[in-house]
């Protein structure tokens, strides 16, 4: 959206949506592994400089160990994105457990296939009697994403 913004000389849209870029990316870097581009942080500094952001210009200075410097550019520019392929597809992966009641109000969900087990301690009313009846089996469904190919593996501009 920044670089909207910023083709439309909407440079206050621009310095938001580049700096809402440059936050999701410090919030999942632990998580994805990806750093900001170089290129978002110099549009940052840049339309920080065109807003007149003095504080946010010298915050964002400090934290690239970039000093910015503003050359009026007469030339234009070319913003390319290739589109290759399809996003991935939402599937589910599903397994059963089987439960095996123990004694103290335990019980075992346990797959054997998978080699996964683990105990559950079962609730007992002021009777004495458990809340999980005669359950005997367990079906878990978790989300997974399927890829799907390129149709392209190389370009040219």
């Amino acid at each position: 959206m920044g670089i909207v913004f910023d083709a439309a000389g909407e440079f206050n849209d621009a310095f938001i949506a580049y700096r809402n870029a440059f936050n999701a990316y410090k919030e999942t870097r632990d998580f994805m592994g990806i750093s900001p581009p170089n290129q978002l942080k110099k549009d940052l500094l840049r339309t920080a400089y065109i807003n007149g952001f003095t504080n946010e210009l010298n915050t964002y200075e400090k934290q690239f160990g970039i000093q910015y410097e503003h050359k009026e550019s007469h030339q234009a520019e070319l913003g390319f994105f290739w589109h290759n392929g399809l996003g991935p597809v939402k599937s589910e992966w599903s397994t059963n457990f089987f439960l095996i009641k123990g004694e103290g109000g335990m019980v075992v969900f346990e797959n054997k296939e998978l080699g996964i087990s683990f105990p559950f301690a079962v609730p007992r009313d002021s009777d004495g009697n458990s809340r999980l009846g005669d359950l005997k089996i367990v079906r878990a469904a978790l989300t997974k994403y399927i890829d799907r190919k390129k149709y392209y593996h190389k370009g040219e501009l």
